[in-house]
């Protein structure tokens, strides 16, 4: 552990542009930041945190070693939540994570092929799942009443995505699933009634 006695971090926690560093784990005293920002730490393989609260942005971007990122705790962000161009990324564990008051951006993870590991998710403006090369099977099941933009696009073998019975989404929300060239199947999302807009176009094959 590194500073395992840490209680406060009075603005927000920087991790970035450390060439050589291979990993990091706080101690678990440390429980709320104002923000997270862990990128261009390109020997980094893993990094776990027992946050409870990131009071602004999460970032975690271009971490091109990190195959690891667990915070357990992590029940809110208020702003936007970004993991992305992480090429190595293939676990990803937000288990308590509820709600993002912004945009939750899943982009550019080359490695990534499930995305299990946020099961309390439940309401996010913006959710952009798009660029996760390896990506094989989305499933949404949070109620995400408050959802603006649902955005699912450019991951290349992606082949079903699938919302549960408790994907409502807000009635003016802008689906848009498109150039998932592997996608085969687009099912549930049974209690969906009104929507702005949906678009599922150019998937090379068809869906059904």
């Amino acid at each position: 552990h590194g500073f395992p006695a840490l209680v406060t971090v009075g603005g927000g926690l920087y991790v970035g542009e450390n060439p050589a560093l291979t990993s990091l784990k706080l101690g678990d005293a440390l429980t709320s930041v104002h923000s997270l920002f862990l990128a261009l730490n390109p020997s980094m393989r893993e990094f776990r945190s027992q946050l409870l609260a990131v009071e602004d942005d999460l970032t975690v971007a271009n971490n091109s070693s990190l195959e690891v990122l667990e915070m357990p705790g992590l029940i809110e962000v208020p702003r936007n939540f970004y993991i992305t161009a992480n090429l190595a990324l293939q676990e990803l564990e937000f288990p308590a994570l509820r709600g993002v008051g912004g945009a939750w951006y899943i982009t550019d993870n080359a490695s990534l092929q499930a995305l299990t590991g946020f099961p309390a998710l439940e309401h996010a403006a913006v959710i952009e799942v798009s660029g996760n090369a390896d990506l094989r099977e989305l499933t949404f099941a949070g109620s995400f009443t408050e959802s603006i933009s649902l955005l699912v696009y450019d991951n290349a073998r992606l082949e079903r995505l699938a919302g549960s019975p408790e994907v409502r989404l807000a009635d003016d929300t802008d689906v848009y699933v498109g150039s998932n060239p592997a996608l085969k199947a687009v099912d549930g999302f049974a209690a969906v009634i009104h929507l702005d807009r949906l678009a599922v176009d150019d998937n090379a094959q068809p869906v059904s």
